[in-house]
């Protein structure tokens, strides 16, 4: 066919010309698309693991230069996550220590309380002395129980946001 100034190419040529281009453009397009979603497929399954409570999940070593920020931030975000695991794991076993110790502590003094309490009821020791030496007695625990409240009121304040520490030295040997 010769080409001359004025000619115009049927529209049936231009597509059947564009049409080809068109599927391999519409195909690359496919693939590369494909090939993202696998490579955020991964990702996606891995953050679903960190969700469900794995942080030690990890992303497998990544394809393409392009996602290796990525792989390393997720791998600085899961091991932040399992430190901070570990450590209320730890702050969690050592409140329940605590609250081990304190009722040990409270029920030791509430025992004798109590125990004072019922031989000041007895008639059998209605005697001067023996009472005076139960009433002392009473006075110590309750005492005892007081001070053990006080101390823990105090712990509870010291874990106030706007309780400021005064770090100075001192000799050991006053205290």
């Amino acid at each position: 066919i010769a080409l001359d100034q004025g000619f115009v190419p049927p529209i049936d040529l231009l597509l059947a010309s564009l049409l080809p281009a068109l599927c391999v453009g519409l195909a690359l397009e496919y693939a590369i698309g494909a090939l993202g979603t696998l490579r955020i497929r991964h990702m996606e399954d891995a953050l679903r693991e960190v969700e469900l409570g794995n942080w030690r999940a990890s992303l497998p070593e990544p394809p393409a230069s392009d996602f290796v920020m990525v792989h390393r931030a997720f791998g600085a975000m899961t091991r932040a996550l399992d430190e901070l695991t570990s450590r209320l794991q730890h702050a969690d076993e050592q409140r329940r220590r605590l609250f081990a110790d304190l009722a040990h502590e409270l029920s030791t003094p509430t025992a004798s309380i109590v125990v004072v309490a019922d031989a000041l009821a007895n008639p059998r020791f209605q005697s001067e002395g023996l009472r005076g030496k139960l009433i002392k007695a009473l006075d110590e625990e309750s005492r005892r129980l007081e001070r053990l409240i006080k101390d823990i009121r105090d712990l509870a304040n010291l874990a106030a946001p706007d309780v400021v520490f005064c770090f100075a030295p001192t000799d050991l040997s006053d205290l």
